[in-house]
């Protein structure tokens, strides 16, 4: 039996990164486009520049510059 054709595309580590750690859908997976993947990858991905989990001082910079608006109601409201 032949061995299969070597891809230099690396779908194994893509359909892990996609799949698993983004959590996207089979469907939504295979429905990006080159543009869309390489987009992902640059933003978060294999070598993206978030490569490390923020610092507290990072995320206090993030969470004053983009607060959360008001806080929903508490309580039960069922109409």
């Amino acid at each position: 039996m032949a061995e299969p054709a070597r891809s230099s595309i690396p779908w194994r580590g893509w359909m892990a990164h996609g799949l698993g750690t983004l959590r996207l859908s089979p469907q939504s997976f295979w429905s990006l486009s080159l543009s869309e993947w390489a987009a992902i990858l640059e933003a978060g991905g294999e070598g993206g520049v978030f490569q490390h989990p923020l610092s507290s001082e990072e995320l206090s910079r993030l969470m004053k510059a983009h607060p959360d608006g008001p806080a929903p109601p508490q309580g039960n409201h069922h109409g």
